[in-house]
């Protein structure tokens, strides 16, 4: 409604509390998560079937893909928003090129490092797509703004990380 209405001003306010809503969601399970990364696969996984060796190795894999999740859920809101703004060709351009560039260098960490490659490369692209998504929006809706966003980021991060510090003690 906000942009058929040509009101960014109240776009730019229903993103950036979405963004907010989502990371104070998101970071506290992801930061505690990764802490407790080794008992959770050690419950879900090692029933017999897996040893501790695997354990660890499969905790480590899962503590990669947790550096993902934020971006992950972020970019849902930040894609609904190209939506919003009726950029959705902008959006499956661009959407191309990460996904051809995903491929070289999946294909290349994979080489390097193996299994670790491939999950680093997963988090190497959300972390970007979410990195050019916000930029994009803030041009395209007015470079003005973003402080409450960073606050708010900072302050739920400074307690998912007392939260997490908590649990691993």
């Amino acid at each position: 409604i906000s942009v058929a209405q040509n009101d960014l001003e109240d776009l730019k306010h229903s993103v950036s509390l979405g963004l907010r809503l989502m990371w104070v969601a998101v970071v506290p399970a992801v930061t505690i998560g990764a802490v407790l990364a080794l008992p959770l696969v050690t419950v879900v996984y090692m029933r017999g079937q897996f040893n501790t060796a695997d354990a660890e190795n499969v905790a480590g894999l899962f503590r990669v893909f947790l550096v993902a999740l934020s971006a992950m859920c972020l970019s849902n809101i930040t894609g609904r928003t190209f939506y919003a703004l009726k950029a959705t060709r902008f959006l499956a351009v661009i959407g191309c090129i990460e996904a051809g560039a995903y491929v070289v260098y999946a294909i290349i960490l994979a080489h390097q490092f193996g299994l670790a490659g491939i999950a680093w490369s997963y988090v190497i692209y959300f972390n970007l797509s979410l990195l050019w998504h916000l930029v994009a929006i803030r041009s395209k809706t007015g470079k003005t703004g973003g402080t409450t966003v960073m606050v708010s980021f900072a302050r739920t991060g400074v307690a998912a990380g007392l939260g997490a510090t908590v649990a691993w003690l």
